[in-house]
């Protein structure tokens, strides 16, 4: 209901009339609200449990919108700089290129030896020098009257510089290292020329840290650190003949 009031001003001659706009504003909400069909009680109450739960999941789909938003942008980052050092070697080689880089180095008996050398050629046609070469050997003695069979490994000292090839000798160093049967010496043995020697390996380090083992051709095989250190220690070293290392020949 409405709450009027008239004032009488003396000076105006008229009667103002106050209106609570309040009670107005109230009376006619509950005006339209009776208006209402009575037969829809139900679609009323939906309409207003649609309201209220559209006011929860709104701010919590727009909550959720950003947090996607903000993971995808931290994906979409470029990756931290990495430290790397001018003197790393990179470990961007495939298989195929570690294969053919180590295919690079190989060896050889001279076949123009005259005994009692037995010399053989390490020749590394690569652009990297190889390292920690080691030559496998094989000892026949079963010309004599005690004979005896055995492998020793001989170390090379140096490096096989890249485009090199070089020989070294091996029967002496190798005869040297071996077990020899009571009686035998050296020196006997190199006289006698009743023995034979023959590389029947080379395994070598190449420029990456990879230990390889080449038994001749199509024998190529990787081995573990541990392999080459174990399998293959040597007896005795040999050095590289003559002038030393040339520049190998057909070499790019």
């Amino acid at each position: 209901m409405e709450l009027r009031k008239r004032l009488r001003a003396p000076w105006i001659g008229a009667a103002i009339e106050l209106v609570d706009d309040a009670e107005t504003a109230t009376e006619a909400a509950e005006a339209q609200e009776a208006a209402e069909p009575q037969g829809m009680p139900v679609a009323a109450s939906g309409r207003r449990r649609t309201r209220a739960l559209l006011k929860v999941a709104v701010p919590a789909l727009a909550a959720a919108i950003a947090v996607v938003a903000a993971v995808v942008a931290l994906t979409r980052q470029p990756p931290a700089a990495q430290d790397v050092r001018p003197d790393a070697k990179s470990p961007a080689y495939t298989r195929d290129e570690l294969n053919l880089a180590a295919g690079q180095v190989a060896f050889w008996p001279d076949e123009w030896a005259r005994p009692p050398d037995v010399p053989v050629v390490v020749e590394n046609l690569g652009s990297t020098p190889v390292r920690d070469v080691r030559i496998q050997v094989f000892v026949d003695l079963s010309g004599l009257p005690r004979p005896a069979y055995t492998q020793v490994v001989l170390a090379l000292r140096g490096a096989v510089p890249a485009c090199s090839a070089g020989r070294a000798d091996i029967a002496r160093a190798a005869i040297a290292a071996m077990e020899k049967p009571a009686g035998l010496t050296t020196a006997r043995i190199i006289g006698s020329g009743s023995f034979r020697v023959a590389a029947s390996a080379l395994v070598f380090r190449d420029d990456t840290g990879a230990y390889w083992r080449d038994a001749g051709p199509g024998q190529l095989t990787r081995i573990s650190a541990h392999a080459a250190a174990a399998g293959f220690r040597p007896a005795a070293a040999v050095s590289v003949t003559g002038a030393g290392f040339r520049r190998a020949s057909g070499c790019s």
